[in-house]
């Protein structure tokens, strides 16, 4: 997310050319689309250009309609490739707002970091009456922490997960 041009939808050109004036049709959601303004990026920084050819790898901003994993192509020929299968969690961590006045900061924080990465989850376990977050690796409470105190100046308190046992007879 750039804080002038909003949202990037990266994409990678497998046939013909992007221009920015092109209507796209995102055969998932039944939607049209229209880019507007192409970037290339090298780094952070955003460099606008007018087209992008096969084989490319740009970024469009301020996509409503998308989200990760959509083919967007021309409605009178519409293309669909086969979605991507994402690995199941394995690390739980449990989390809990450090200030009372914080949890609508935290929940923001964390729907905005559900909405920017599909492998990260969060959890309301209705047994235990906690929350957790779940993720495929290992090193994501760190980085996850961070943005949501620098982001959002929430206090956010991990957690190990202790696994509740029901017994069953």
């Amino acid at each position: 997310v750039d804080p002038f041009i909003g949202k990037y939808s990266f994409v990678k050109v497998c046939s013909g050319v992007l221009k920015g004036d092109d209507v796209l049709y995102n055969a998932d959601t039944d939607a049209e689309e229209k880019p507007g303004k192409l970037y290339t990026l090298c780094g952070n920084k955003p460099s606008e250009v007018s087209e992008l050819f096969a084989g490319d790898i740009g970024a469009i901003a301020k996509l409503t309609n998308t989200r990760t994993g959509d083919t967007l192509s021309v409605k009178n020929n519409p293309v669909s490739y086969a979605r991507t299968d994402f690995s199941v969690p394995y690390t739980y961590m449990k989390y809990r707002v450090k200030n009372k006045g914080d949890e609508d900061k935290v929940s923001q924080a964390l729907a905005r970091m559900t909405a920017e990465d599909v492998t990260l989850r969060t959890v309301n376990d209705s047994e235990s009456v906690n929350m957790y977050v779940e993720k495929s690796r290992s090193i994501f409470p760190i980085i996850k922490k961070e943005k949501t105190l620098h982001l959002f100046t929430a206090r956010l308190l991990l957690h190990q997960k202790l696994r509740s046992y029901s017994q069953s007879l």
